[in-house]
């Protein structure tokens, strides 16, 4: 089964070079199984519209089970949004258009594992297999553990903050 995220990757390589720099409030008619269906409103008769929407539908399932054309809904796209949280993926407001856009202000997650790195900053493992490493030292005694509460917030120009059981935050990067 292919997890969300990877599906994102593999749909963004997918879709046509135009569709990333249209407008992202515009339909999807750069795909030409979508945009045949639509023409089809514009036919004079009912016949004719009938007709031609039994082959644009036709045409659209075909490339939809050949993978050419894939469809995602909203609540689809809030799950992949929540899981690149933490990464650089331009690519991914592909998967925005047409959607009012709501930040993400901060993820709760529970870490399944601690571990502290060479220069003895702290790695954590969450519940949604996500891997987050501290890059500043926070200056008091952290003990996260099996079991705390993570707190991860986006901070400025690509900076994100996390915070372990209502200690203090520190300055850290998603590193899976």
């Amino acid at each position: 089964m292919i997890k969300p995220l990877a599906a994102a990757l593999l749909l963004s390589t997918l879709l046509p070079a135009g569709a990333f720099a249209a407008d992202r409030k515009a339909p999807a008619a750069d795909v030409p199984a979508l945009k045949a269906v639509m023409d089809c409103r514009r036919l004079p008769t009912k016949d004719a519209r009938a007709d031609c929407y039994d082959a644009a539908v036709d045409a659209l399932a075909r490339d939809t089970s050949e993978g050419k054309v894939v469809v995602v809904d909203q609540d689809k796209i809030k799950q992949v949004r929540r899981q690149a949280f933490g990464f650089s993926l331009p690519s991914l407001t592909l998967l925005s258009r047409g959607i009012k856009d709501e930040p993400i202000t901060a993820l709760n997650f529970k870490v399944t594992g601690a571990h502290q790195d060479q220069q003895a900053y702290w790695v954590l493992e969450t519940n949604e297999q996500t891997t987050w490493r501290q890059t500043q030292n926070s200056g008091y005694p952290l003990t996260p553990h099996a079991g705390s509460t993570l707190v991860i917030k986006p901070g400025f120009l690509g900076a994100f903050f996390c915070q372990v059981d209502d200690q203090v935050q520190f300055r850290c990067r998603r590193e899976r």
